[in-house]
């Protein structure tokens, strides 16, 4: 089965350093098959037997025995990010202007801060454990952005919509 693996703060501000060529190895120590890497802020698509929440408990133990890094890994199934992206209910002309933040764990939303940090042209759909940020004026501009973990009540990762939409391709081929 084809998997997705999104890391939560790699590669960021010069900490928590993991080359992806190192991480592609560490796929294939664990008996994983064509793992294939993009952009170096962790996203790993591959293929293995197993349950998603397994398959993250391992490959981060490993980085944590072999690097010495802890770091948060989500694993999702193909199908599961395919449906992420498929209901997006985003499709801007930029696609950099929509983040997908994927819930390490359930939602608590606060809807008070919520309320005080969206801007008006902002708009927040949460499905699950995904929530889907249109910031027109610019993720890094946005404050619901820069607060989204503690909007949601939960560690997330977030990728861009092209980020997904290029995960999903890979699936593919």
């Amino acid at each position: 089965m084809t998997f997705v693996a999104l890391f939560r703060g790699i590669n960021v501000g010069g900490g928590n350093t993991l080359p992806m060529r190192d991480l592609r190895k560490l796929a294939i120590d664990l008996g994983w098959t064509a793992p294939r890497t993009y952009i170096a802020s962790g996203n790993l698509v591959f293929e293995a037997d197993g349950a998603p929440d397994a398959l993250a408990a391992n490959l981060k133990a490993l980085i944590a025995d072999r690097l010495r890094l802890d770091v948060a890994v989500l694993v999702l199934t193909g199908e599961a990010l395919k449906r992420v992206l498929a209901e997006c209910p985003y499709h801007p002309d930029d696609p950099r202007y929509v983040h997908i933040a994927f819930g390490l764990g359930a939602f608590d939303v606060d809807r008070e801060r919520l309320a005080a940090l969206i801007a008006p042209d902002e708009d927040l759909k949460i499905k699950g454990r995904t929530a889907y940020l249109h910031a027109p004026s610019g993720i890094g501009r946005s404050q619901l952005a820069a607060a989204l973990d503690r909007v949601l009540g939960v560690p997330t990762t977030a990728r861009n919509l092209r980020t997904v939409t290029t995960l999903v391709q890979m699936l593919d081929g």
